[in-house]
């Protein structure tokens, strides 16, 4: 037990001393904020320095709703202990232990309040608080994005929690067939191996392909937003998506809820345009 701790202790201490580089994402994915470059972690690529900061928990958008939900089929298939053998990637956002823990530290204070590194890295694994780190994390990644003029898209913002802000941007502004292991670090890559053939354009295609199609995510840059409990998916994913059946029953599923809420939302519309 006590070479255990010292060994967090280890990984911690290094994880600060590298601030101010580029994170590793959600595994790394959406990734992103401010723990050790990608280039320079041996997970995945994550978390960025100096983001701008966020009102703690605001209200998810429906666009942002919609955006996680997709993210965590990326991720993990929706499974609440998924595991990346190859990083301490760990949960149904697949966060690495530094990105994990500078947004939480950052963020969301009273959570952390009272426990050690050891007992917020379990949070990685609850369903509700890390889907609200991964709001705050796409939120940060969007900022970042907006900064450089590039927009965030659900494509952007998938390969920003992957790959960390920075490094994404770099994905993003390279030539189309530059290999994108000479853009993340040697370390990224041994974790992330489909990574080693690809070029830039083909990851930008492979985020876009995991986001889906959908328009931008409003984000909240400052004041204070309704604070609400982290909300559960649309959609709860019980089967392996690496399934025909259940992707197919995803789908399904998926058309049966906006059967229900199209009409809804068209009536509410209707009713505005009436004077």
């Amino acid at each position: 037990m006590r070479v255990f701790v010292c060994v967090l202790c280890v990984v911690w201490s290094a994880t600060v001393l590298a601030a101010g580089g580029e994170p590793d994402s959600r595994a790394a994915s959406v990734a992103s904020p401010a723990t050790g470059k990608a280039n320079e972690t041996a997970d995945k690529p994550q978390a960025e320095t100096q983001q701008p900061k966020i009102a703690p928990n605001p209200a998810p958008t429906e666009a942002e709703n919609i955006f996680l939900d997709r993210l965590m089929r990326a991720e993990s298939g929706g499974r609440q202990f998924a595991k990346n053998p190859l990083s301490s990637a760990l949960g149904p956002y697949q966060f690495i232990e530094s990105t994990f823990l500078d947004v939480v530290k950052r963020n969301l204070p009273d959570l952390a309040a009272g426990k050690n590194d050891f007992e917020i890295l379990a949070l990685r694994t609850d369903y509700a608080v890390s889907r609200t780190v991964a709001l705050l994390f796409t939120r940060e990644n969007a900022a970042a994005l907006a900064e450089k003029n590039q927009p965030a898209t659900p494509a952007n913002l998938r390969l920003a929690f992957f790959a960390g802000a920075a490094t994404a941007l770099k994905v993003l502004e390279a030539e189309p067939e530059e290999r994108v292991s000479g853009i993340f670090s040697e370390a990224a890559v041994r974790a992330n191996p489909f990574l080693s053939p690809m070029t830039a354009r083909q990851l930008i295609e492979r985020s876009a392909r995991e986001a889906e199609r959908g328009g931008t995510v409003t984000v909240a840059l400052s004041g204070r937003s309704p604070v609400s409990a982290p909300q559960k998916p649309r959609i709860a994913v019980r089967c392996n998506l690496q399934l025909a059946s259940c992707r197919k029953w995803l789908a399904l599923a998926e058309a049966r809820l906006n059967a229900r809420t199209g009409p809804l939302k068209t009536a509410a519309k209707a009713s505005q345009r009436q004077p």
